[in-house]
């Protein structure tokens, strides 16, 4: 790899581009590729190795992640993560171990169908939010004949995620009778995809449960958890208190969610500038509204 910085002594950005000039598989040098990181630290230093996880950290078992890692791209990681013997990793390690016979992968099929599912009905059910919501993330939104006919009026498009909460379900009761733990990111996905259905079928006290749910087995793990994901979760958590007008809440997961996303991605990233935006407006609307209040 290659840091394009003339400065011998660290790296000062908050970004970095990295080039990786020659990729050789199988003895085959492929295209160059390029990625663009965050750099959360002040400083890198000359010299220091960069590293990128592969695949999610987020509720799996060392051994486990291993397998996949062997799996997908076929080596066996020696990383410091996965090398760790530290007791606090330890006992996350015993909160997140599979159980010998269980199957999570035909889980996470499931839940991937329904988060994908989902995501196409939110194009319909809220039209407004998606568009902000791939603005921020810097995306084009373009017209979808084949989606329109895929999930139809918004009659048919709650009938759909009815049919998805079923769904999720079916899915959580295959976690408990194979005796996953809560702690597991399968557990964890199913609250956050529940809370996402009941919340788009307007059931805003349901999606608050299973919010709740899944920030309580999140805090248990943190340690091993990407804050960035924990930071969408509050987001939607903020804004479904927001429809059963429970405020002072709904600010509170307003500041969490600010705080996490920031402490990963620093203050100039878009998502962080975001959850800034909604939370300074929600401060804006509760004075305009205490003012009402004294005028009356």
């Amino acid at each position: 790899f290659s840091i394009p910085n003339d400065e011998k002594d660290g790296a000062s950005s908050s970004s970095l581009s990295i080039v990786h000039k020659k990729a050789m598989r199988n003895g085959h040098s492929s295209c160059v590729l390029m990625a663009h990181l965050h750099c959360i630290k002040t400083t890198i230093n000359f010299g220091e190795s960069i590293n990128i996880s592969y695949i999610p950290t987020s509720g799996l078992a060392s051994k486990e992640r291993q397998q996949q890692l062997y799996q997908c791209y076929g080596f066996h990681c020696n990383c410091d993560m996965c090398r760790c013997e530290r007791q606090p990793f330890n006992t996350l390690e015993d909160r997140v171990r599979l159980p010998p016979q269980s199957d999570a992968d035909i889980l996470r099929q499931m839940q991937f169908s329904c988060n994908e599912k989902l995501l196409e009905l939110e194009k319909v059910l809220r039209p407004r939010m998606y568009e902000r919501e791939h603005r921020i993330n810097n995306e084009c939104i373009l017209g979808d004949d084949q989606h329109d006919k895929k999930c139809g009026s918004r009659e048919q498009a709650i009938i759909q995620v009815q049919n998805c909460i079923s769904t999720i379900h079916m899915n959580q009761r295959g976690i408990t009778n194979q005796g996953i733990p809560k702690f597991h990111e399968t557990a964890i996905e199913s609250h956050r995809l529940l809370a996402f259905a009941f919340s788009l079928s307007g059931e805003s006290e349901l999606a608050i449960e299973q919010h709740e749910l899944f920030v309580e087995a999140v805090l248990s793990i943190k340690e091993i958890y990407d804050p960035v994901a924990l930071a969408t979760s509050l987001l939607e958590y903020a804004r479904d208190l927001g429809r059963i007008a429970k405020y002072d809440e709904q600010l509170s997961k307003l500041e969490a969610a600010h705080g996490y996303a920031k402490s990963s991605l620093g203050n100039n990233h878009r998502f962080v500038k975001a959850i800034k935006e909604e939370r300074d407006a929600f401060h804006a609307d509760k004075c305009r509204s205490t003012k009402r209040q004294k005028v009356k």
